[in-house]
């Protein structure tokens, strides 16, 4: 009895120890593909990024761009974001990249992916991990943003704030209650001591309005989604 048990505590170390390794090596494959993102991306490498996509990509639930439910091919999802070195999406992507990533395990089974993902799953930007709990809640992306006492740009800056988490003005339906002025767009931030003030959309969060998800799709990581979450 005491040999059966001294075995069956043997066996699980061998199992933690190579869950662990699967791990340390999941995760370090996991860098050298996010290396060769960043670099495609910063050199706008449309061949480089075509490469590093899974053969279907979700891009909207609806049809409106190239994709719908099914996904939508890899060369026609190249051909509409990142055609040439001016498209914005470039600068989209180079945010998302900015945020980092945040790991979930996932055992979804995706429509348009005809291969089973049960693993982990890269998904960027990372706040989304803690943003998505509370739609009222924005991140500053740089430190000293200016936070000023109206609408505008000639308004006078009534604080300096840094990166972070922050409440910010939002309608019944969730939604960001936008403020324009002169073509540029302001959030409404609530601070924790009660004062209010106005921050440049493209400061926050907000500028970003896809997720990028990588999976681990026979044995490669494959960006399998680029989507669009904004109405």
């Amino acid at each position: 009895m005491k040999f059966l048990k001294q075995l069956i505590i043997l066996l699980l170390i061998i199992v933690v120890v190579e869950n662990l390794k699967a791990q340390t090596n999941s995760e370090n494959s996991f860098q050298e593909f996010k290396v060769k993102l960043e670099k495609s991306v910063v050199q706008k490498d449309n061949e480089a990024l075509k490469g590093l996509l899974y053969d279907r990509i979700l891009d909207n639930w609806d049809s409106f761009d190239c994709a719908g439910w099914d996904g939508c091919e890899k060369e026609m999802f190249i051909n509409m974001f990142f055609s040439d070195t001016t498209s914005p999406h470039w600068d989209m992507m180079t945010h998302l990249l900015q945020q980092g990533f945040y790991l979930t395990y996932d055992t979804l089974k995706y429509e348009f992916i005809e291969d089973t993902i049960y693993g982990n799953i890269y998904t960027s930007p990372a706040y989304l991990e803690v943003q998505s709990a509370f739609p009222d809640t924005l991140i500053i992306l740089n430190d000293s943003t200016a936070l000023f006492q109206h609408p505008s740009l000639q308004s006078t800056i009534i604080r300096r704030i840094n990166k972070g988490k922050y409440r910010f003005n939002i309608d019944v339906d969730e939604y960001p209650v936008i403020y324009d002025s002169k073509n540029v767009e302001f959030l409404k931030l609530i601070l924790k001591d009660g004062k209010q003030g106005y921050v440049e959309l493209n400061r926050t969060s907000e500028l970003i309005d896809r997720t990028l998800r990588v999976a681990m799709i026979n044995g490669e990581w494959k960006i399998v989604e680029y989507f669009c979450f904004t109405p």
